[in-house]
């Protein structure tokens, strides 16, 4: 299954789940998903109309996995959930909060769980290890 589907499906799975965390591609396939059906849907409920109908559905039933990806996404990064009220203030909110979405994930656990991308991170890990010894005599 492609990492696309793979984001979408688990961002329903983890429909109420605003614990953990979730990976930068986890969330912005998920971010891609919600606003390519928005988009897609107003073009087509401003064509047929009744079909607006659906669009609101749809909205009201992904508000809250939308929600909660955004949550697990600023628990990657190791800051609260609570950070997503950054985004309601003017102007800067919204810029300060894509940033957080696109911040470098914290390697290994951190308080909100362990790092969900299974060791992808790893070899940066050994990398920086390796780096910070001392050169051989």
């Amino acid at each position: 299954m492609g990492i696309f589907l793979k984001a979408v499906k688990l961002g329903y799975q983890r429909y109420f789940d605003f614990n953990g965390r979730s990976t930068r591609p986890e969330y912005w396939w998920w971010t891609l998903w919600y606003w390519g059906v928005l988009i897609f849907g107003g073009i087509v409920a401003n064509i047929a109309p009744l079909l607006g109908i659906l669009m609101v559905i749809f909205l009201l039933s992904a508000i809250i996995p939308n929600l909660a990806v955004t949550i697990r996404r600023l628990h990657d990064t190791n800051r609260s959930g609570f950070w997503f009220f950054i985004s309601l203030v003017p102007f800067v909110g919204g810029l300060w909060l894509l940033v957080l979405m696109c911040s470098e994930s914290t390697m290994g656990p951190n308080q909100w769980g362990a790092e969900p991308t299974n060791g992808q991170h790893e070899a940066a890990r050994r990398f920086a290890e390796e780096r910070s010894k001392p050169p051989a005599a």
